[in-house]
């Protein structure tokens, strides 16, 4: 299995660190990848890699230079994934069923959501979609200093609080009832 070199992101501290690790447990490093614990499809790992950074904000994240996995490589890393040790946030690593058509990383976070919360999928993944547009709009506003840079920025916002809005009753009833 090739080794990955990649820039861990602290969460609150100052720096960074390179390290150098199986692509399994660089995999494991990626913020927000293994939601729930499930393995996602290899498009969806695709899409996280070729951006080459996840960042989770106050929680750290990493960065490394874009790539992909091949379809032996994905297969080679769920059986490591599955074989092995490997927890995310405790828990053993799942490895389900996921429909062909989740292949993008706001579908996949919106089945899991769905499949683990009961968070309604399409729902979930148009306001999650229009967040990610309009945070986008906002920071390439932003980084041109473009005058309408504020009023994208509240938007984004505005899009932001809907989608906590929505998902919040979901999340509070998937609290209490796993406690």
């Amino acid at each position: 299995m090739r080794e990955i070199t990649f820039r861990r992101l602290p969460g609150m501290a100052p720096g960074s660190e390179t390290i150098s690790a199986p692509l399994h447990i660089f995999l494991l490093e990626i913020p927000n990848l293994f939601h729930f614990g499930y393995i996602p499809p290899l498009e969806v790992i695709n899409a996280y890699l070729a951006e080459g950074r996840s960042d989770a904000g106050m929680s750290g994240g990493c960065e490394w230079t874009p790539f992909a996995l091949s379809e032996d490589e994905y297969a080679e890393v769920v059986q490591t994934l599955r074989q092995g040790d490997s927890r995310q946030r405790g828990a053993p690593l799942r490895s389900v069923d996921v429909p062909r058509t989740i292949t993008r990383k706001n579908e996949w976070a919106a089945w899991v959501f769905h499949q683990e919360v009961g968070i309604p999928f399409e729902e979930h993944l148009h306001l999650t979609d229009r967040e990610e547009i309009l945070r986008l709009r906002a920071q390439e506003a932003a980084e041109r200093g473009d005058d309408d840079a504020v009023i994208l920025h509240l938007e984004w916002q505005q899009a932001a609080m809907e989608l906590v809005e929505f998902c919040q009753p979901y999340l509070n009833r998937y609290r209490e009832q796993n406690g």
